[in-house]
């Protein structure tokens, strides 16, 4: 796995490349910035402030990310309802394809009963 960070929007995406039997090589780049570890994200989660979420999403999108890694972190003490409400606002302004992220089954399990 190998770091990348936009210049011009700032934001870190992983990349994972998968090297097949004709030396092609495929990447697919994972955003990360939607976590609730970041401060911004933390206070947008406790406000539920959508706005700051989507513009994320959209940046990220922009950037080239073929996924959006969502991860409520500690945020919240409904991790729970707090992935289904950053699912929900992430939707509402980009169709890229999520990755949830989360060390607890019940949170991940709660975030895809609402996912498109």
């Amino acid at each position: 796995m190998s770091e990348w960070v936009n210049a011009r929007t700032h934001l870190r995406i992983n990349a994972f490349t998968h090297k097949q039997k004709r030396k092609v090589f495929i990447m697919i780049l994972i955003a990360e910035r939607i976590n609730g570890m970041f401060t911004n994200v933390k206070q947008a989660i406790k406000d539920k402030d959508k706005k700051v979420i989507q513009e994320l999403a959209k940046k990220q999108t922009d950037a080239g990310a073929a996924y959006l890694d969502v991860n409520v972190g500690t945020a919240a003490a409904d991790q729970e309802g707090t992935m289904q409400w950053l699912v929900e606002a992430i939707q509402e302004t980009c169709s890229t394809p999520l990755c949830l992220d989360s060390q607890k089954p019940d949170v991940i399990a709660a975030g895809l009963k609402v996912i498109n």
